[in-house]
């Protein structure tokens, strides 16, 4: 299947790509600094000013060019792809594996999943 858009690709561990991918969790998060900022952001060299930083948090949602989300398991082969519904700067739910008082990018994911590259083994 072909994505028309920009597609964020984001790596994780199993316990959370199987979570997203069986309905469990439905948004991503990834921590707000740089590196992130640069993958989400139209103008990521403006998120060094700390003015930028504050109007980002001020924002509901980030204005950005991403419309898929592709989760790689792992370090495998094994992906699974979701419309993005939205970005916003918060604070995440620990009990879906943010860090209690870190602020992140919380990626916002459309169920169901568009494609996946994971087959279920028959018990």
């Amino acid at each position: 299947m072909v994505l028309k858009g920009k597609v964020l690709e984001l790596i994780s561990t199993y316990k959370w790509w199987d979570a997203v991918v069986f309905g469990e969790k439905d948004e991503e998060y990834r921590r707000f600094n740089r590196y992130y900022a640069a993958r989400i952001l139209r103008h990521p060299k403006l998120f060094g000013r700390t003015s930028y930083r504050a109007r980002l948090l001020a924002l509901k949602q980030i204005h950005t060019d991403i419309r898929y989300v592709r989760i790689r398991r792992g370090y495998s082969s094994v992906t699974a792809t979701f419309e993005c519904e939205g970005i916003s700067v918060g604070f995440g739910n620990p009990q879906w594996g943010a860090i209690v008082g870190e602020l992140v990018f919380k990626i916002k994911l459309k169920k169901p999943q568009i494609e996946t590259t994971w087959k279920q083994q028959e018990k």
